[in-house]
């Protein structure tokens, strides 16, 4: 009786090795594919393009956050290749979209991922309990943060400002907009907000932030839009 869980170990082990055989020969097989064989850097358009036709068919120039996160884990997930030639694009992950609730965790595999190139963050109708996630970014990237784009209400555009403040000396694209706004009465201006100077900032966009000051300008951003609806 004793030689029995010594010959399923045994043969549990033979099964093991089967299987990365199995999985060698598959890398082989596809590694055939004419899509395979195909240069990095075509991949690498494939890849650009796979996220960002959708919004150049609607006439737009930002990725949805759904759209992004889904293709980046679907093209991570088609091949071997396909997986280590996302994983080894920085480009394809220097774009940071939060939506939900992100663990901190997958927010700097992420930024790991982007290595040193410049990152771009946007948001859209976060959770409050998200807020804690924008703020991480804000506060680990002040130095390669060049885009941010947050469409959320007042309040938490608000609670974010000081943080959206220290990286100032980086950000060139900057669009504050809160969409709950748009179709309300006149805003309560018992309360303002002031922005800062942005020194590199070359488009600034406010939208439905009537509180929100902007002080005499020492930049002079190439597209400068104040939007109240």
């Amino acid at each position: 009786m004793s030689t029995i869980p010594e010959s399923q170990q045994a043969l549990e082990l033979e099964i093991a090795k089967l299987e990365q055989d199995l999985a060698s020969l598959k890398r082989r097989r596809n590694a055939l594919s004419a899509i395979s064989q195909l240069p990095t850097e075509l991949m690498h358009r494939i890849f650009h393009l796979s996220i960002r036709y959708p919004d150049e068919a609607r006439g737009r120039d930002w990725t949805p956050l759904l759209n992004l996160e889904y293709t980046r884990r679907s093209v991570s997930h088609v091949s071997h290749n396909w997986r280590t030639i996302a994983l080894e694009w920085p480009t394809l992950w220097s774009e940071i979209h939060i939506r939900n609730t992100p663990k901190v965790a997958y927010l700097d595999l992420v930024r790991e991922r982007a290595r040193g190139i410049p990152l771009s963050l946007m948001t859209h109708w976060i959770a409050n309990s998200a807020v804690p996630a924008v703020r991480h970014i804000l506060q680990s990237e002040r130095a390669r943060l060049k885009s941010v784009t947050l469409h959320e209400p007042v309040s938490v555009l608000r609670d974010l400002l000081p943080e959206l403040k220290a990286c100032c000396n980086t950000i060139e694209f900057l669009d504050l907009d809160d969409p709950s706004r748009h179709a309300l009465g006149p805003p309560d201006l018992t309360e303002t907000d002031a922005l800062c100077n942005f020194p590199k900032l070359r488009h600034l966009r406010i939208s439905a932030w009537e509180t929100l000051v902007i002080p005499p300008l020492s930049f002079n951003p190439t597209s400068l839009i104040r939007s109240q609806a």
